[in-house]
């Protein structure tokens, strides 16, 4: 899984614990702040590159169950279904295409995979 697809991911499970997450969100390189240093920005629904939110932009959507690719919302574009427990690859809901499981309140798991 890329990183963004993995910083996607923890966004959503933090998005789902703590409302003040699902407004507009910057995700910045390193310790900045800075405008010039907005790496991606997470509306609650799209992942976009850098600072825009124009919909060329839109890396990736999540409705609440899937992990699209783009701002696509077409089951021929799902890359990952999410549960809240789990994480499957695809559209698929079979155990065997469990990717991550989450298990309390804070995805750790996931959030190993930027540390």
């Amino acid at each position: 899984m890329g990183r963004i697809l993995s910083l996607l991911i923890t966004i959503i499970g933090f998005s789902a614990l703590n409302t003040s997450l699902i407004a507009q969100t910057n995700i910045y390189k390193g310790e900045s702040t800075s405008g010039f240093d907005i790496l991606y920005t997470w509306d609650g629904q799209h992942l976009y590159k850098g600072q825009s939110t124009y919909s060329s932009d839109i890396l990736y959507t999540w409705d609440g169950e899937y992990i699209y690719k783009g701002q696509s919302t077409s089951c021929f574009d799902i890359l990952y279904t999410w549960d809240g427990n789990y994480i499957y690859k695809g559209r698929s809901a079979y155990s065997f295409d469990i990717l991550y499981t989450i298990d309390g309140a804070i995805p750790l798991p996931i959030l190993t995979l930027f540390l």
